[in-house]
Parts: structure tokens; C-alpha cells; sequence
């Protein structure tokens, strides 16, 4: 029987299983502007479902790209574009233009299918999520991330070992052994010269893997002004983030804490892509155990540092540079002030695409809106992402309705002025993290 991704069946792929037929409606790059899974039985098939909303998944494209070619005529790539919201035009609008103008920048010639049934009829809410099947039919591999090493050894038979697992929405992960009581792989039992837990202090630094919790942290990694405690653990984070923790405290970027968003690298050895997680690749644990009176945030974020140098050979600093930036002004101060909230109540609507907020500072509507949709915006026209300052001066809460999310950076500023602001491109000085070789 073959079940096609129009039907109404709950299905998730696994490992071993043949795969449910599906037909692509829209195909680029390809002989026909239509196919089905199983036009492509008796060839290996690689889908890669991906969204726009990814930026992991932009950034591998150039690799996927020279895949299709490494792999032509051994196997089928196909990049699964899914749709944020399946019941939106607009979406798959922007999902097209993002990767038309990526192919331009680039100069792509991936096949691409657009498709706003895949999230549902393969259980995927993560992105990315690759699928490698074999000439029968069968899943040989979901996984997160495909080079041309591993994809040559799947091909031959033989799945890595090292290959990180991907799962659906719904399916149960691997078993994962950890015991948040005891520090990272430990169990409290007889070791390698005792028990495996008799050590007075230990700073560990390793891959994250899925056997560990995901985006997990605890002790001053969750709250830098927690009580002092013997473990501060922090599991399925980057190096960028790692870096930040190192020279503030935080494991997470602020609005508005006077830093740029982003590390900038002074090293031939790696590149941006390097420090920033695509998937579940480039996600690393660290884990600190000290006697509790030794206990500190100063004291973790330097052995974090200690460690990342001895690991890495790099060191980080705080520097004070020139940044583009937006700056969020005011344009027509009178239409501002007609916005001013009167009540004091606060609330938040969404009424079809337009968002209604009642008594919003300036700095929580960048916070909270502005600042994303601008980003997303500016992937998609594969601009740099910039924070947005508020240098508007205005003091007083408002009643706002907007819709930003599918406009292009032009379309937003427009948005901005029949508010009453404008977004202007500046330049500021701001703190940036600064990651170098070390002496």
C-alpha cells in the first residue's frame, strides 16, 4: 500500500523501516516538477528537510551542494524546504524567495522540494533532520548532519559509528543513562583505580552526545547568583555560548547587556561556522566539580576558560569596537504619543497575522518582537544579523498593532513608520566577545 503525504496518517520514519511513499508537488532542479519516493527506488535517496527559519540549515547548503555532486549518480539529494506555517501563502513565498536568493549568493543548483505537509506526515518540528535511504526502500540513517565521508561509508555498507542519531518529534531517544545528582560520566562505581567519583575537584570539557541531556545547564551556569554548590554543569551548548559564559557570566545573550550578538574570530584555525551549533554538530558538555567553599562564579569561568584553551588553544577577551548596528528612532513623535497607553492594563492578542500588545516599553517590543523578525528578515537576504538599539527617548509605555512577520527588512522599516519610528542603519561602540590563538 502506498500512503502519500496527503492522507491523514500519523507516521514518523524509523531506522529499518520502509519508508511511506510521499509525492513532492513542487520540485526545482529536477527532470520533473513533481516525483514520489519511490520514482527514486533502485538509488540511494538523501532528504534533507529544512526550514527558513533554520540558520544551521542556510549555512549547510553550500555543502549539500557540492555533495550533489561528489554523490551524482551513486545518489539522490533533495532538499525538503517545510513550510513554518502550512496554512500561510506567505510563508512558502518567503521559504521560496530565502532560497532563491541563497542559490544567487552562492550559486546553488540544489534540487528543492517546497513542500507544507512534511512537518506532520514525518513528525518534524526540529530542523535539520536528514533521512538517508537505500535502493529498496529502507531508512538507513536519520541524523542531523551529512558530510561526504559519512555518506560515502553509508553508501558502502558501513554507518558510522560517530554519526549522531536524529529523531522525529515523537520518537523516544536513545536511552540516556545520565543521573543528574552525579557529576557527567561518573556512576559512583569501582573505576580505573578506585571509585570514579573520589576525586576532590574535576573540570571535564567533551562532545556532547545524545546519551546526555540537551540544553541542559545547572549551578552558576543556570544563575550566575546561585548558592555555592560542589557541580556547575552545562550540556548541549557551543562554543560561542561557552565563550560567553567565560566572559559574562551568562550562557545566553541578552537584550540590551551593551554586547554585540556574535564572537569575533581572530584565528586562522577555525571558522565562524565552527563555533556555532548546526543541529546537534559542533554541541559540547562541560562539567565542574569543586569543594563547595571553593565554589564561585569567578572560579567557574575561569576554569571553563582554562579549559577551553587547553582543548581549543584559544583565549577570549572583552574588546570595545565600532559595530553596525539599527537604531530604532522616532519619526513622527506626534503619532508616538497617540500611542501612549492610557489604562495601565496590559495585554497581548494575536488576531490573524497582526499582533496587538497594550502597555509595552520601546525596549520590550524590541526585545520581544522587533529584534527577531529583523533577524529572520536579514537571513533571509543573507545580510549579517545586527542588534537593534532603541535611541528613540521614549519614556512612556504604548498600545501597538503590528504584523512583521513575513517582510523583508524594507517592508519592516515601512511598518515602523506608520508607527511613528524609523530603523536606520548606525554605527556604535559595543562590547565583542573576541576569541584568539593563545600565546
Amino acid at each position: 500500500m502506498e500512503v502519500y503525504g496527503q492522507a491523514n496518517k500519523i507516521y514518523f520514519p524509523k531506522v529499518g523501516d520502509y519508508v511511506n511513499n510521499h509525492l513532492f508537488t513542487e520540485i526545482i532542479n529536477n527532470p520533473t516538477s513533481k516525483a514520489s519516493i519511490k520514482d527514486y527506488k533502485g538509488q540511494w535517496l538523501v532528504l534533507d528537510f529544512w526550514s527558513r527559519f533554520c540558520s544551521g540549515c542556510i549555512a549547510s547548503f553550500p555543502r549539500m551542494n557540492l555533495l550533489t555532486k561528489q554523490f551524482s549518480g551513486k545518489a539522490k539529494i533533495i532538499m525538503v524546504a517545510a513550510s513554518g506555517n502550512p496554512n500561510d501563502p506567505k510563508d512558502v513565498i518567503r521559504t521560496k524567495a530565502l532560497y532563491y536568493n541563497q542559490a544567487k549568493l552562492n550559486n546553488l543548483d540544489l534540487t528543492v522540494a517546497f513542500d507544507t505537509t512534511v512537518n506532520r506526515i514525518f513528525d518534524i518540528t526540529a530542523f535539520p533532520l536528514i533521512l538517508v535511504i537505500d535502493p529498496v526502500g529502507k531508512i538507513a540513517v536519520k541524523t542531523y548532519h551529512l558530510d561526504s565521508i559519512a555518506l560515502a561509508k553509508i553508501i558502502s555498507g558501513m554507518v558510522p559509528e560517530e554519526l549522531e542519531k536524529g529523531y522525529s518529534s515523537h520518537e523516544k531517544h536513545a536511552d540516556s543513562n545520565y543521573v543528574r545528582v552525579l557529576p557527567l560520566l561518573t556512576s559512583g562505581l569501582q573505576a580505573n583505580g578506585g571509585y570514579d567519583t573520589a576525586f576532590i575537584s574535576r573540570s571535564l570539557l567533551t562532545r556532547w552526545n545524545d546519551k546526555m541531556p540537551n540544553y541542559y545547564y545547572t549551578g552558576y551556569f543556570r544563575n550566575p547568583r546561585a548558592e555555592p554548590s560542589n557541580l556547575s554543569e552545562c550540556m548541549g551548548f557551543d562554543l560561542q555560548h561557552l565563550f560567553l559564559f567565560v566572559n559574562t557570566g551568562r550562557i545566553e545573550w541578552y537584550y540590551g547587556d551593551g554586547f554585540y550578538d556574535g564572537i569575533v574570530l581572530k584565528t586562522n584555525r577555525f571558522s565562524p561556522d565552527d563555533l556555532i551549533a548546526n543541529g546537534i554538530k559542533n554541541l559540547y558538555a562541560y562539567s565542574l566539580y569543586t569543594l563547595v567553599r571553593e565554589s564561585s562564579l569567578e572560579k567557574t569561568k575561569m576554569a571553563l576558560g582554562e579549559e577551553l584553551e587547553r582543548s581549543f588553544g584559544l583565549t577570549s577577551t572583552v574588546e570595545t569596537k565600532v559595530c553596525k548596528v539599527l537604531s530604532l528612532v522616532v519619526k513622527n513623535r506626534q503619532r508616538i504619543k497617540s500611542l501612549k497607553n492610557k489604562t495601565g492594563h496590559s495585554s497581548w492578542a494575536k488576531v490573524d497575522d497582526s499582533i496587538h500588545v497594550a502597555n509595552i516599553t520601546v525596549k520590550d517590543f524590541i526585545s520581544r518582537h522587533l529584534q527577531l523578525t529583523t533577524n529572520i528578515a536579514q537571513i533571509d537576504e543573507g545580510s549579517p544579523r545586527t542588534p537593534i538599539l532603541d535611541d528613540t527617548n521614549v519614556d512612556f509605555k504604548l498600545d501597538l498593532s503590528f504584523d512583521f512577520q513575513h517582510l523583508n527588512l524594507s517592508q519592516i522599516k515601512s511598518a515602523l513608520n506608520q508607527l511613528g519610528f524609523d530603523l536606520v542603519d548606525t554605527e556604535k561602540q559595543m562590547k565583542v566577545i573576541v576569541v584568539s590563538d593563545s600565546n
